[in-house]
């Protein structure tokens, strides 16, 4: 599993296309892509936009979305985990 660390710049955005994770600049570049089955977290540190599908794929995929401020203060988060067996996790 990875863990995406971005650093987010005006203008640039995260969407979801074909089972990844792809993030565009502001001329609508490919800066990175990612497959949703390796991701274990997503920071972005900045602002940045992100479309509903993305919530949807990491409740899907089990991955959580955490913001930070460019000061790396958390202001807000996004948190899912894969549900499996619940009799492994019973105490």
């Amino acid at each position: 599993k990875k863990i995406i660390l971005l650093f987010a710049k005006d203008g640039e955005k995260i969407i979801f296309k074909n089972d990844n994770l792809v993030v565009l600049d502001k001329d609508s570049k490919m800066k990175i892509q990612v497959t949703c089955y390796s991701i274990f977290a997503v920071f972005i540190i900045g602002g940045i936009s992100i479309s509903s599908g993305i919530i949807e794929r990491s409740k899907k995929f089990g991955f959580s979305i955490l913001f930070f401020k460019s000061s790396f203060r958390l202001y807000a988060n996004i948190n899912f985990y894969f549900e499996g067996n619940f009799l492994l996790s019973k105490n």
